[in-house]
């Protein structure tokens, strides 16, 4: 509690201008969060039928779903909103394994 006024001072004399441009490196974290989806997905489908307990089974579950309700469904909305048909793609990709596709047509730019 004591340290947010002291990083509030030190922030204030950051420059903005000075700050490289961060959307490039911004698009390829979404990308790569986007492609780590599938294989998330693909491993999780796989190792799901090897867990012998139903507690690793529900550990698993449960690890996957925040996951992908948090992670891979906030990475696909903001590649559906990128310039890029690639990113839209993905995105739209990553909605439709969600089950939640039909997202990316109230979404068109």
């Amino acid at each position: 509690m004591l340290a947010a006024p002291i990083f509030d001072e030190l922030a204030s004399d950051v420059q903005l201008s000075k700050m490289p441009d961060a959307s490039h490196w911004n698009q390829t974290l979404l990308i790569g969060l986007g492609f780590s989806h599938f294989v998330l997905l693909f491993c999780g489908l796989h190792s799901f039928p090897h867990i012998d307990s139903l507690w690793g089974q529900s550990g698993l579950v449960l690890a996957l779903g925040l996951h992908f309700g948090h992670i891979s469904n906030t990475a696909a909305h903001e590649l559906i909103h990128a310039p890029d048909r690639k990113s839209f793609k993905l995105g739209k990709w990553v909605y439709i394994s969600l089950l939640i596709g039909h997202h990316t047509t109230a979404h068109r730019l």
